[in-house]
């Protein structure tokens, strides 16, 4: 947990340098975030403010589930291909096994 950063704050932020500070590690194959921000309205009515409690939120889980649901479909379908650097040489990576299985598990049938 010493690589983890949790910020809530009313001060604003830079995306970019909460961005570059997840990056900045190689032993990680991907950067996903979160942010939250205050619509300037809902059911109607103009919003000039929000106050969070910390309550499960079936939006929150609905954006990650979204991150998920597109990251096991891209390395099923996407027509790109990751070619990995090693000290043994270059390789060509393929889905894995579990990367069909999570993808398929979108799937509804």
């Amino acid at each position: 947990m010493e690589n983890t950063r949790i910020r809530v704050g009313e001060a604003p932020f830079s995306i970019g340098d909460e961005y570059l500070w997840l990056a900045q590690r190689d032993d990680d194959g991907a950067v996903v975030t979160f942010i939250g921000k205050v619509r300037n309205h809902n059911l109607g009515a103009d919003v000039s403010a929000l106050t969070l409690e910390h309550y499960p939120s079936a939006h929150r889980n609905m954006a990650f589930a979204a991150n998920a649901f597109i990251m096991d479909d891209l390395k099923t379908r996407a027509p790109f291909w990751k070619c990995e650097t090693t000290s043994q040489g270059d390789r060509w990576v393929d889905a894995r096994a579990s990367d069909h299985r999570a993808a398929g598990s979108w799937r509804r049938g």
